[in-house]
Parts: structure tokens; C-alpha cells; sequence
């Protein structure tokens, strides 16, 4: 009698400690996608003749192809100190000042080291996405965007 009452509180711990890591699995796999889906994200949106991009405060800033005076690409830029921009979760928006652009409109990626520097009439516009390469993307696509 004792090894049976004995077996059935093994198996009922055995059920618990089972029902528990389900729970845990769940609680943490829940909070994973909650963080992917929350954090913040920069979107690029070519536009027939404008680009878009939509900060991760939900600020856009639209720049027209025709107003573009130069693009170029910067491997290591220093993008100096903010202004009134933030830093979030992984990306740096808003308006920043450093000596080579002066005060202009930022909106990267942190971990990306690249960046695209737009020049127009009204400013700097830096922006990068989500990786080396579709930065270089980002910028090719760009220089296509202004050759048409």
C-alpha cells in the first residue's frame, strides 16, 4: 500500500512539475513575440516620386527625388550628439548635430554601422535599415530613384 500511495504522489509531482514548464514555455514565448512586435521599427516606403520614412515614434519625413542634391553612402559616420532626438530600443531618430552634417534629421538602425546621408535644400536627412546590406540596398535602390 505504501510504494502505491508512494507512486501516485511521484506521478502527481511528475503532472505538476510538467503543467509548470508548459506554462513557462508559454510565458516566455509570449514575451518573446511581444518584443519583436513592439520594438521599435524604422519603414521605408519608395513612393513614385517621394521617399518616406516613418520613425519609430511615428514621425514621418518625406523627401521628393527631385529636391535630392546628393546621396551618399557613410561606412562609419559620427553622428554626433541629439538635439531633441531620441534613442529607443535599437535606433537613434529625431534631430541630431554633429560637424559634418550640422543639424540634421536622423533615423537609424544602431547596430547597423552604415548609414545613407541625403542632402537637400532643407537639410540632411541619415537614415539606414536594418543590416549592412540592406542599407547598401537602400542606397542603390536610391541612386536608381534618381537617375529616372
Amino acid at each position: 500500500m505504501g510504494e502505491s500511495e508512494l507512486d501516485k504522489e511521484l506521478r502527481k509531482q511528475k503532472k505538476y512539475w510538467k503543467k509548470n514548464n508548459i506554462w513557462m514555455i508559454v510565458i516566455l514565448a509570449a514575451a518573446v513575440l511581444y518584443y519583436a512586435l513592439s520594438a521599435p521599427k524604422i519603414q521605408l516606403s519608395f513612393g513614385s516620386d517621394t521617399l518616406q520614412v516613418t520613425e519609430p515614434d511615428g514621425n514621418v519625413v518625406s523627401i521628393r527625388y527631385a529636391e535630392i542634391q546628393d546621396v551618399q553612402m557613410e561606412k562609419n559616420p559620427d553622428y554626433g550628439r541629439s538635439d531633441g532626438g531620441k534613442e529607443a530600443s535599437g535606433c537613434r531618430y529625431g534631430v541630431w548635430t554633429n560637424s559634418a552634417w550640422g543639424r540634421y534629421e536622423l533615423c537609424v538602425y544602431s547596430k547597423t554601422a552604415p548609414c545613407v546621408v541625403i542632402r537637400t535644400a532643407d537639410g540632411v536627412l541619415a537614415v539606414n535599415d536594418k543590416s549592412e546590406q540592406a542599407t547598401e540596398t537602400l542606397y542603390e535602390t536610391l541612386r536608381g530613384k534618381l537617375i529616372t
